[in-house]
């Protein structure tokens, strides 16, 4: 048994020995059994920044309530985002993203700004938010998804929207404790205990969560022999050892309340096999070691006031991201490991205010100041990285590689002011949002990111809504100064420098055009229906190119005449447009107490390739079709079922660079249908036992692309047929 896993059961004890132990009463909210009305009511605040219900905001919103989260038994956030319209899911997707999603054919790790009580999480230096099993969701009291971009609140990173994990925090004393396990070692286990100390209105208030998980292998190598043949990738032989591929999550959060004040502190821990997603040309998937590791640690102060009839909201928020120095790939070919390191440390303050000079009006207005140190992912390096020479707010250079030189070392400091003001009007069924939000970042320069909705009740039952915004996002700095090259020693004896991927910061934002429509009727308290029509543009996308590398600045190159690198560009251009259909049914059969959500997202689009690429027909990645259907059921108070179905049609590979690779059939991947059932049954007051069943039909099919790089697999292979069993214990005290 690991220390860590020894340590998590020893925290559980203590909760088993209270004194007096009641029903368990969470604040659960089963969306799946409201009437329409009810859940036109639920009130969210990440659309807008302050409390709205569903019914009045101008945009597209999905919750997930902690009911579904625990019916459901998700344990990481992208199964939570699986079944949401318009989103597809890679679980894994690549060793340093974890699992992926697409949103309407966007990277949401990359273009969704994900949130933690309303304020990000994710590291300035990484390419994408990393998502495992270290995001505790089962101690979120819901969810809130709202698509579309809202950089005008949230800053540049929120092109296609954003995600807020709202914690739970329980009236009364509560404790609860879970384990989940599944084949090939999976073992998922949490804890929440929520208590406090003095008076229940006046006294401070604790929240504290940990969990723990691991997977002994994720099971993606069967069915996919020929994805994995090295001579796909240029190989000469089709041998290859296919090892385990083991994953660790591992997270601990603290919350302290007290009055208007809010202190929280979190710990979040992934390990990843360093080879998932990658080809085996290049790389190792037989060394049991080689790992991805990193730690995102987030430190917050928030406050809440009133003064005049204006309301402040204050936080201060420190977040720290490290790479495990002893990080590393193993490559196939010889005796080779390549350590790698990034790190960065972010300091952010907002101030919001909040004034409601009347009933139909609320202005919501802020500034925000993040300072940022970075030192982005590292060149292939022989030993682990020395961490004494990185050190937060102290910009120093680690000393000069032998051979590199400076070359892989590009240690940064940056920072980004902003102000935002936005207006909601709101009366007689018609609301109206108009803001914007201004940027000066250090490095990019000044940008401006307006936003206008609105949303009219054409009846009743029947309502209309529209939405503009703008939005830009600056390139993380993991593209911008992405470094690998690799000695070669010559037949004199003599060293020269292979270059396979070379920075590019003068890397400029990309900038994003968003606009979407949509139609919603409440045919009845049993059937409700929306249709949604959107069109998004993005000038500048950032994408992977190659280009001659540069003597001049690169010296003593291998093949100094035609030497071709890696790089990060963006002179692309992409526009995406499409529809959703949703239907929603309650009481399908009301003996059962049943209920059945279905979606379709429709989605074309063209690009204009990086380069002298040419244009293409298509948007790649996003498949035409993606389809979904659930089926849930209550046929007794203590029973509920479930069945999903996801559809997607074929799509094209993010790998394809110009019209000849854009015409070859092999860069076509297929569709997929996939079905997953679940149950979950209650035991006494303060038990439940969960039956999870992923890809019933074991499905072999492909997921999502990170980079569309020359080193990763030609498509991410998925997990097989999974069964999940799990034990809740809850009770209030």
């Amino acid at each position: 048994m690991s220390q860590s896993y020894l340590t998590v059961w020893l925290l559980l004890i203590p909760l088993f020995l209270v004194a007096e132990l009641s029903s368990a009463r969470e604040s659960e909210l089963d969306l799946s059994e409201m009437t329409f009305e009810e859940l036109l009511a639920v009130k969210i605040s990440s659309a807008s920044r302050t409390e709205m219900s569903v019914r009045d905001l101008p945009v597209t919103v999905h919750v997930i309530s902690r009911d579904e989260i625990l019916r459901n038994n998700y344990t990481s956030l992208v199964d939570a985002l699986k079944h949401i319209p318009g989103i597809k899911t890679s679980q894994p997707c690549i060793a340093n993203f974890g699992d992926a999603f697409l949103v309407r054919g966007f990277l949401g790790n990359y273009y969704m700004k994900i949130l933690i009580n309303g304020l990000p999480i994710q590291p300035s230096v990484a390419g994408a938010m990393p998502i495992g099993e270290q995001i505790n969701i089962k101690s979120a009291e819901r969810i809130e998804v709202i698509l579309g971009p809202t950089a005008s609140l949230y800053g540049a990173d929120a092109l296609m929207g954003v995600i807020n994990i709202v914690t739970l925090t329980p009236e009364r004393s509560y404790s609860r404790v879970d384990a989940t396990v599944g084949q090939l070692g999976y073992l998922n286990t949490t804890l929440f205990s929520s208590f406090t100390i003095g008076e229940a209105d006046r006294g401070l208030r604790i929240n504290i969560h940990a969990l723990y998980g691991k997977r002994d292998d994720q099971d993606v190598k069967d069915n996919y022999s020929d994805l994995y043949d090295p001579q796909r990738y240029g190989g000469q032989t089709s041998a290859v050892e296919l090892g385990d591929l083991p994953s660790r999550n591992k997270s601990f959060g603290l919350q302290l309340l007290y009055r208007g004040f809010d202190f929280s502190y979190d710990y979040m821990y992934r390990r990843n096999h360093s080879s998932v997603g990658l080809n085996t040309y290049y790389y190792d998937f037989d060394d049991p070691d080689a790992f991805w590791g990193e730690t995102i640690e987030r430190s917050v102060l928030k406050h809440k006031g009133t003064h005049r009839d204006v309301d402040f909201h204050t936080s201060l928020s420190y977040l720290k991201y490290r790479l495990d120095p002893h990080t590393y790939y193993a490559f196939s070919y010889g005796d080779l490991d390549a350590y790698k390191y990034e790190a960065s440390d972010d300091i952010l303050f907002e101030e919001v205010a909040v004034w409601r000079p009347s009933r139909t009006l609320e202005i919501v207005g802020g500034v925000s100041y993040q300072f940022s140190e970075a030192l982005p992912k590292t060149n292939d390096l022989e030993e682990p990285f020395d961490e004494a020479y990185y050190e937060p707010f102290r910009l120093d250079q680690p000393p000069a590689h032998p051979v590199f030189g400076d070359f892989g070392f590009n240690p940064l400091r940056y920072n980004n002011w902003a102000v935002f003001l936005q207006g909601t009007t709101s009366s007689d069924g018609f609301t109206v949002i108009v803001g914007a939000r201004y940027d000066d970042h250090s490095e990019y320069g000044s940008s401006f990111s307006p936003r206008l909705a609105f949303k009219s009740d054409l009846s009743e039952r029947t309502s209309v809504r529209a939405s503009y915004a703008k939005a830009y996002r600056a390139p993380s700095p993991f593209y911008s100064y992405n470094s690998i090259a690799v000695p070669r020693t010559m037949d004199d004896g003599s060293i020269k420098i292979n270059y396979f991927s070379i920075p590019n910061p003068d890397l400029a934002p990309e900038n994003f055009y968003a606009f979407e429509s949509a139609l919603r009727t409440v045919f009845s308290p049993r059937v409700s229906v929306e249709f949604i029509g959107f069109h998004y543009e993005i000038r500048g996308l950032i994408s992977a190119h190659s280009l001659p590398v540069d003597p001049e600045l690169y010296p003593n190159s291998y093949n100094p005449e035609g030497d071709r690198a890696g790089i990060f560009v963006n002179d692309g251009e992409s526009i995406l447009y499409g529809f959703e259909l949703w239907a929603s049914f309650r009481d399908v059969m009301p003996s059962l107490n049943s209920g059945a959500d279905f979606s379709v997202c429709y989605t074309k689009g063209k690009e204009t390739l990086p380069g002298d690429g040419g244009k293409i027909g298509n948007f790649r990645q996003s498949p035409r079709w993606l389809g979904k259907l659930r089926l849930h059921s209550r046929p007794t108070e203590k029973l509920t079922v479930g069945l999903d179905a996801v559809y997607s049609s074929s799509w094209y590979s993010r790998e394809i660079s110009d019209v000849e690779e854009y015409e070859d059939p092999t860069n076509k991947n297929e569709g997929y249908l996939v079905v997953d059932a679940n149950s979950r049954f209650q035991i006494g007051d303060s038990f439940w036992l969960s039956l999870r069943i992923n890809n019933i039909f074991d499905e072999a099919f492909g997921g999502i692309e990170a980079f569309g790089s020359q080193t990763e697999l030609d498509y991410h292979p998925q997990l097989g047929r999974s069964i999940y069993l799990g034990v809740e214990y809850g009770f209030e005290w």
